[in-house]
């Protein structure tokens, strides 16, 4: 399953997001896996209390591509908000 979303995933994506997405994102992702450690052999509950930027160069994990949004975030949340209170509506109507 994962390798299909690996293989096929980035079909649906708009052109502009495919194309940041091997500008930016694939050469990180290779750039970790190359340089990183294996993260499953470790004893997690003992570092709670290590810093995480610690961890990080410890480890070799790199920071990701700063993130840009399409829209703000205020504004995909008043977005929702109106979605939920459109199928609200639309269920006391059926339930009327």
């Amino acid at each position: 399953m994962a390798g299909f979303a690996a293989a096929f995933g980035h079909l649906r994506l708009t052109q502009a997001k495919r194309e940041r997405l091997f500008r930016e994102f694939v050469p990180w992702a290779i750039k970790c896996g190359s340089s990183a450690q294996s993260l499953i052999t470790v004893y997690w509950e003992k570092r709670w209390e290590q810093n995480v930027e610690e961890m990080k160069k410890e480890f070799g994990i790199w920071d990701p591509p700063e993130p840009r949004w399409s829209r703000p975030l205020s504004e995909a949340k008043a977005a929702a908000a109106r979605r939920q209170k459109a199928a609200e509506a639309k269920l006391q109507q059926a339930a009327s």
